[in-house]
């Protein structure tokens, strides 16, 4: 995330600029009928709206983000100039990382990179680039290439990961190891799952704590779940409950608007309603809708977790139905019984668990819900601006988007009306790049206004993203 100051002087030089580079800057995915485009912040056309799906990979500030699009199912890649780098002649692709794109032709699965040049070889399947390699299968067997598509790690590995921390899994008839870049490794001895390497630490079947020396260092207690370890030095850990309901078999993610999304457990794109850690304000996946809305996803499942650290000891005990991952050095958590709070890395508490629903802080101040009414606490836990709004939005400017009832409206950080509510507005989006979308009640267009509440972009689209 970047700091306000920042942001207000990139924003300014990009004005000062001209509206090409302030492309490259923020971008926006919107929709008329079934057809999706790209626009800038002034309301230019970057991409034209004639693509079924478009997915914008990574910000400005990202390794060569590039924007991914589908048309009449086929697949291509453009830059945030709306400059073509792949017509859409590809059948699959993967993620882009790395600056390259797994694709798939009528050749098989091979690699492009930001110039839209392909990489040699020609294979079954492939992953993504990690670390400067990526996993490729052909015949049966992964084996791995560099950047220059050349085979480093010959094709002889029934299973693969990624490369993390200069490792990768993989497995040999029913054993794991570990792939160094050079191709020798480190044996792991009988296994039947090898985890990622994250501070310097793997998960071996969920039992053991494994390091870059080759040693299974610490056994854990019996956990139902571990997962790779996070920048903090921790990895979750869930038991069983002791009993199951409805909500132990479906996810649910609410946004920003209000709205829901459910679905089977993990993460997935669903309609507005789902949402996920961090700035992530653009996204018009393959399958998803036109708008993620950020925050941190709350999700029942049929574990209690807590966290783990490299020495395999419970810093924080098993005792909430959801933990989020870390932002800033906190995470937001549920308790049992459905209260929301925020913990510190050490597992101590930083808000306690008295809210209904609960987001991260943003310049100082956190969204919460009480009795279905939002508002904003400090970082002292108290209440800031009274919750008295049907829905809020964080505050990644000065100013952010609030509901009162039905009615839009923007507020400062003490609370103050920018802009008072709105009754011609029934939606919005997250206030950014001095850019918010609303939907015009009366026409059922989106368009957008700036952080003092002017139309800049008119209602005219049928569906709307956020700026990134």
């Amino acid at each position: 995330m970047k700091k306000v100051k920042k942001l207000l002087l990139a924003v300014f030089a990009c004005l000062m600029a001209g509206q090409t580079a302030f492309a490259a800057e923020h971008l926006a995915i919107v929709s008329k009928g079934s057809k999706a485009g790209v626009i800038d912040p002034q309301g230019t056309a970057v991409l034209p709206l004639e693509f079924s799906k478009i997915e914008i990979q990574g910000d400005s500030t990202a390794q060569k983000p590039v924007i991914l699009v589908e048309k009449k199912g086929k697949y291509g890649m453009y830059d945030r100039n709306g400059r073509e780098i792949l017509a859409p002649s590809l059948t699959k692709v993967t993620s882009y990382n790395e600056g390259f794109l797994g694709a798939r032709d009528k050749d098989g699965w091979s690699f492009y990179d930001a110039q839209g040049r392909r990489l040699p070889g020609s294979y079954d399947a492939v992953a993504y680039f990690s670390e400067g390699l990526a996993a490729v299968k052909k015949d049966g067997r992964w084996g791995f290439i560099d950047t220059q598509g050349k085979v480093v790690i010959p094709l002889q590995y029934k299973e693969t990961g990624a490369f993390s921390e200069g490792l990768a899994a993989a497995r040999v008839d029913k054993d794991w190891l570990y792939l160094k870049k050079d191709g020798t490794a480190l044996s792991v001895g009988k296994a039947r799952t090898a985890g990622e390497f994250h501070s310097g630490t793997a998960v071996i079947d969920n039992s053991w704590l494994f390091n870059t020396q080759g040693q299974r260092y610490a056994k854990l207690k019996k956990y139902a779940y571990v997962g790779n370890f996070d920048e903090n030095g921790l990895a979750q850990v869930g038991v069983k409950r002791s009993h199951r309901t409805i909500f132990d078999y479906i996810s649910i993610g609410w946004g920003w608007g209000g709205d829901w999304g459910i679905g089977v457990p993990g993460w997935g794109w669903g309609g507005i309603g789902w949402w996920g850690g961090g700035h992530h304000h653009h996204c018009h996946g393959w399958g998803g809708a036109i708008t993620v809305v950020p925050g941190a996803v709350i999700r029942p499942s049929s574990l209690f977790v807590g966290a783990i650290n490299k020495q395999g000891q419970e810093v924080i005990p098993t005792d909430y139905q959801a933990v989020s991952a870390f932002e800033n050095g906190r995470a937001l958590v549920v308790d049992r019984e459905g209260r929301c709070g925020m913990i510190d890395v050490k597992g101590r508490t930083v808000v306690p668990a008295a809210y209904d629903q609960l987001g991260f802080f943003n310049h100082g101040l956190a969204p919460f819900d009480f009795d279905g009414h939002w508002g904003y606490i400090n970082e002292q836990n108290t209440v800031v601006i009274p919750n008295q709004f049907s829905s809020v939005t964080p505050f990644y400017e000065d100013h952010a988007a609030v509901q009162v009832g039905e009615k839009v409206a923007l507020i400062d950080r003490s609370g103050q009306y920018v802009m008072e509510p709105n009754a011609a507005y029934e939606k919005m989006g997250v206030l950014y790049a001095d850019r918010l979308f609303v939907k015009d009640k009366k026409s059922g267009k989106y368009g957008y206004l700036d952080g003092n509440g002017k139309v800049v972009i008119p209602m005219q689209y049928d569906d709307a993203g956020n700026f990134d």
